[in-house]
């Protein structure tokens, strides 16, 4: 009885055979197939200073889920924009919550501010200090820190108790 090739060795063929031809590109999970290289945020630096060219200078296709705007961008980007109804995805947490047309009411709210402002909390550097929506959950290797100074209550209407700070701070220890 002849011996039948294993899954591994057939995907090993399709790739070499996919790869030969030339003529295919793959895109990123949410993105559109393009041949400009992706471009990622190095750790460490500051939102928007990425090294590279640009992204797509056509302008990015708005991932799943995104609001088309200025805090929108490519799946890599520093800060994308959503509605508040989807929920916040991983590696991800809101620094703003905004009014948006596109976004529908929130039942229940006390905040007309239907949109929510992500930044990535991943790939920061130990000791990096993000002020963050106050109804957020504390990422896995972040701590909460003190406040010492003001806080600015309009960064995030609707996210504590009348008279309660609307963000807080929060430090990379690992």
């Amino acid at each position: 009885m002849p011996r039948r090739p294993s899954a591994s060795f057939l995907v090993l063929v399709a790739l070499v055979g996919a790869t030969a031809c030339g003529a295919v590109r793959v895109a990123g999970v949410g993105g559109r197939v393009t041949d400009d290289p992706i471009t990622r945020t190095r750790p460490g630096m500051p939102p928007r200073q990425t090294g590279g060219p640009p992204a797509d200078p056509r302008g990015p296709e708005t991932p799943r889920g995104d609001l088309p705007g200025p805090a929108s961008g490519t799946r890599y980007a520093a800060e994308r924009r959503m509605c508040r109804t989807s929920g916040v995805p991983r590696g991800w947490v809101a620094v703003a919550y905004v009014e948006d047309s596109q976004c529908p009411a929130r039942t229940g709210a006390d905040s007309m501010a239907t949109s929510m402002v992500l930044t990535r909390h991943t790939g920061w550097p130990r000791g990096t200090e993000l002020e963050v929506c106050a109804d957020q959950r504390t990422p896995s290797g972040w701590e909460r820190v003190p406040r010492e100074d003001g806080v600015d209550a309009t960064a995030c209407p609707g996210a504590a108790r009348a008279g309660e700070p609307t963000t807080r701070l929060i430090r990379r220890y690992r």
